[in-house]
């Protein structure tokens, strides 16, 4: 059985976490990355990981 486990990215998430937010801008949205939108995409640690006010949260599986 599989579970999954949520919580506060760090520094070593960061790439995976642009490239699904990459995949969704390109895939799901249809608008492509636009730099004036999606300054969170070019320096997620500054939007979310020094932000008093912002957080990011990454969903990891767990094998059990």
């Amino acid at each position: 059985m599989h579970g999954y486990r949520i919580q506060r990215a760090g520094e070593h998430h960061l790439d995976g976490a642009r490239a699904v937010m990459l995949d969704t801008i390109h895939r799901d949205f249809g608008t492509g990355y636009v730099p004036r939108w999606h300054g969170d995409v070019i320096d997620p640690a500054a939007a979310y990981l020094r932000s008093p006010r912002h957080l990011l949260l990454v969903l990891s599986l767990i094998h059990s």
